[in-house]
């Protein structure tokens, strides 16, 4: 992580296990692009999703993440050699369980890095930095111009280790159905590039939201669910193609403790 700091080579959008990034910055920049959303008036979606990380990881996409960040060959094979290799009992409060799993009675060595490894937060970091460049390169995301400094500003979403928050607006003028066909294409690679280091979305865990614009005699108000129809599907863990769930744009939904909607109600349904 020292190195990766050093040569400022993790993403931008990855706020976990991240120096000078906390999970209070990540909840305020989201409610930031939700004003932006707001202020513009132009369409825009998001999909929260969850992954399941730590338990699915694949030892040789993490050895090769982990490698690209200066760490010494030695030290990947000593950790995923002893993840391997070792016999895995399970601890409860009525002791060890008696029978074990993993170890050389598997064929197929175990993989993933295990609830409770110290470690596990910084390999997901520098195992989703390639996954969050890949969605920047392919020009999903937001692109915001600064008023002042006319900076280009252009980030895929937020992540806080495996919570993902994919956010997409398009340019003046694309309508509200562009836009969550885009927004698909976005949750499409981020599932591809995800099953890639043997993860995957948990669709239980996963919604979206549509936001657009009804106009009338000069004032406006978000559409409803059902003036603006649509879906968003994503593969689970086993392959098959799952409806998420959406919610509406006054709905707060949980963020990291905090509760956020894109109308910038604080208060849940």
């Amino acid at each position: 992580m020292s190195n990766a700091e050093w040569s400022n080579a993790l993403a931008s959008e990855q706020y976990g296990s991240h120096k000078r990034h906390r999970a209070t910055n990540l909840a305020t920049n989201k409610a930031l692009s939700y004003d932006l959303f707001r202020q513009l008036r132009r369409p825009g979606a998001v999909c929260s999703n969850d992954a399941k990380s730590y338990d699915l990881i694949g030892h040789t996409t993490a050895s090769l993440a982990m490698l690209r960040m200066g760490v010494t060959s030695q030290a990947v094979d000593c950790m995923f050699t002893t993840i391997q290799e070792a016999a895995h009992q399970v601890q409860t409060g009525f002791g060890d369980s008696g029978s074990t799993y993993g170890g050389t009675a598997w064929l197929i060595p175990i993989h993933g890095i295990g609830q409770g490894n110290g470690v596990g937060p910084a390999i997901w970091a520098v195992v989703s930095t390639p996954l969050l460049n890949i969605l920047r390169e392919h020009s999903y995301g937001l692109t915001f111009i600064t008023p002042v400094s006319r900076v280009c500003i252009h980030f895929a979403g937020f992540a806080f280790v495996d919570d993902t928050d994919l956010l997409q607006m398009l340019q003046h003028g694309a309508p509200a159905d562009c836009v969550r066909l885009k927004l698909q294409e976005a949750v499409d690679c981020w599932e591809g590039v995800l099953s890639a280091t043997a993860g995957a979305i948990v669709p239980d865990k996963t919604y979206w939201y549509l936001t657009d614009f009804h106009w009338q005699a000069g004032s406006w108000r978000y559409k409803t669910i059902q003036e603006s129809l649509g879906a968003i599907t994503v593969k689970d863990i086993a392959g098959q193609r799952k409806t998420l769930r959406r919610c509406a744009a006054d709905e707060a939904m949980e963020t990291l403790g905090i509760f956020l909607a894109p109308s910038g109600s604080l208060d849940s349904c």
